[in-house]
């Protein structure tokens, strides 16, 4: 779903060694490994730089500062609060400097640059500034080794909810959106669910005829790709009126298998939404691009829409 990882789209862009940016979400994706998210560290990272981003930052240590001061401690033996507190003031007033960009393997794996990346994350940016190196992995930091190291379940319980916010803003997350019907979603949806992938939170909304159209238009578009504009419009099918919006994820060993480029579309999202339009007889558009998501999520958060909206499947 969406773009998962970053070594095809280097390997077919880009040299060995160089900058370039990427979509937040392929750096986010880039980080899980083997069905485990790697990075619980810069999840915490991205809590704190939640509120060292305000504009009045707090004044002495939060809970979550407290927990981001131990974790620093248990890793590097260092206290890096001050030096964090700097870059998030820094950030603040003049925006992630692209002049340092974060050091990245060619497959995407993270060896600098935790606290920027954690910023990026906070603040929603949409792509980052990275410098693909020929370097070894890092030691990762996946949530069993926060509780090896003690740090309480509120903590835990904080970088799950960060990380569930990340993958929706980031368009790692996958949405589907349909115009609602009497029949409940679990019972027309379930049945035609791809092996691997599950819902992860089901929400409604009702739009004009405008706001749906402009929706229609966000899931649809590929600006940046250099045939779009050769392209001619597309007619728009998405209606007014109540919609239903998912939340898809795939189960992440075979989200890490799918092989993109940042421009091309998902196969495994468009054969979804192709077999889904015919199974149930109305329109159905599913994002196929992280800005495809990102964008559709935005759009619909001047609706009232946020990464815990909805209900869950359980």
């Amino acid at each position: 779903m969406s773009l998962t990882g970053v070594a095809p789209w280097l390997s077919a862009n880009l040299g060995p060694v160089l900058q370039t940016r990427l979509p937040l979400g392929a750096l986010l994706q880039a980080q899980w490994k083997g069905g485990v998210f790697g990075r619980y560290d810069v999840l915490l990272r991205s809590v704190v730089a939640q509120q060292l981003l305000r504009d009045k930052p707090p004044s002495r240590a939060t809970t979550e500062i407290s927990w981001y001061n131990t974790m620093q401690s248990l890793r590097a033996n260092k206290d890096t609060l001050a030096t964090f507190t700097d870059l998030a003031r820094a950030v603040r007033d003049v925006g992630l400097d692209p002049d340092f960009p974060i050091g990245i393997s060619p497959r995407g794996s993270l060896l600098d640059g935790a606290h920027r990346f954690a910023i990026a994350l906070a603040r929603n940016e949409a792509t980052i500034a990275v410098d693909v190196r020929l370097s070894k992995r890092l030691r990762p930091f996946e949530r069993r080794w926060f509780v090896e190291a003690g740090l309480p379940e509120a903590a835990l319980v904080a970088m799950d909810a960060e990380l569930d916010r990340t993958m929706a803003h980031t368009g790692v997350d996958t949405i589907l959106i349909t115009p609602r019907t009497s029949e409940p979603v679990r019972t027309w949806l379930a049945p035609l669910l791809p092996a691997g992938m599950k819902v992860v939170r089901e929400w409604s909304v009702s739009l004009s005829e405008g706001d749906a159209s402009e929706l229609e238009r966000i899931m649809r578009e590929i600006p940046w790709h250099e045939k779009a504009s050769k392209r001619l419009p597309a007619s728009r099918e998405l209606p007014g009126g109540a919609l239903e919006v998912v939340r898809l994820r795939l189960a992440h060993h075979q989200l890490e298998r799918i092989k993109k480029t940042a421009t091309a579309r998902d196969l495994v999202a468009a054969e979804f939404e192709g077999s889904l339009r015919e199974a149930i007889g109305r329109v159905a558009l599913v994002g196929q691009t992280y800005q495809h998501n990102r964008g559709g999520l935005n759009f619909l958060a001047g609706h009232g829409w946020h990464h815990q909206a909805g209900t869950t499947w359980q």
